[in-house]
């Protein structure tokens, strides 16, 4: 089962910040910073032990404004999906770049959802509850995802997996797995959230990474060993470089120090898909 890592938008309005409830179940949280001077990062092993830091010689602190989330979260269409999800008896999650986006007070209408089991099966639930009139399915057997589009809106499905590669390529080997999983292979911290949209949790949001910690400090880093998720697919250094641009964070030393490192992986992206990030 899932681990829980997190309590309800109700217990963080009481606590008074969103961030502060955010830990993976062996890695109890205190609120040490700890900062780091740029020329000399942690190593790995420093790294793998904690999380428990704030980087930043020019830290820069941001709002969590718990409003504007649960002004998001309160979109018929979540409900609807958390519905659904509720009568096939599936925890879903709304996930990735949404969640990000309405934490940086950007909303947008390009939904992300992981389910545990077939997205699929969630995506054709859906329309069907939508409507035929209303709503459009397209299926992507190959990928197990599904997309279905709404009034305007963009609404992705896909059952939460495990993946691992080989190290001539960049295209994974998937396995079913559980929510963490699905985090786990997660870019960066930012990306790697989810909140709940099943009646029993609704809007619970799971942030093993504290990815909401490093929105806060503006901080591009990976969930897991940056080595190992740089290697496995290259492509997430340019999007290191392009997610730091755009949002205007900067990058964790160590996980700069691992783009360096690994820059020579980058030869097995195409030229088409280079250009296209």
């Amino acid at each position: 089962m899932t681990k829980r890592v997190s309590k309800s938008l109700d217990a963080h309005r009481k606590k008074g910040r969103f961030g502060h409830f955010y830990r993976t179940m062996e890695q109890k949280y205190a609120y040490k910073r700890t900062i780091f001077n740029e020329k000399t990062p942690p190593n790995k092993e420093e790294w793998q032990k904690s999380i428990n830091f704030a980087y930043c010689n020019k830290k820069r602190e941001m709002d969590i404004d718990l409003q504007n989330i649960e002004k998001e979260m309160a979109r018929p269409i979540l409900h609807l999906v958390g519905e659904v999800a509720d009568s096939l008896h599936r925890e879903c999650y709304v996930v990735g770049g949404f969640v990000r986006d309405i934490i940086l007070k950007k909303p947008s209408d390009d939904l992300d959802f992981v389910t545990v089991g077939s997205g699929i099966e969630v995506a054709k639930a859906v329309a069907e509850k939508i409507g035929r009139r209303k709503a459009s399915l397209a299926v992507f057997k190959t990928y197990g995802t599904a997309q279905v589009k709404t009034k305007g809106m963009e609404l992705e499905f896909v059952g939460a997996r495990r993946e691992s590669y080989q190290r001539n390529s960049r295209n994974p080997i998937v396995e079913d797995g559980t929510l963490h999983d699905d985090q786990c292979r997660r870019d960066f911290t930012i990306n790697a959230m989810a909140i709940s949209v099943n009646a029993n949790n609704y809007g619970e949001l799971l942030d093993p990474f504290d990815g909401v910690d490093d929105i806060e400090r503006r901080l591009i880093r990976t969930p897991l060993d940056p080595d190992i998720t740089f290697s496995d697919d290259p492509l997430r250094m340019m999007r290191a470089v392009r997610f730091a641009t755009r949002l205007g964070f900067d990058i964790y030393p160590e996980t700069m120090n691992a783009i360096a490192r690994n820059a020579e992986r980058i030869k097995i992206i195409t030229r088409e898909r280079i250009a296209e990030e």
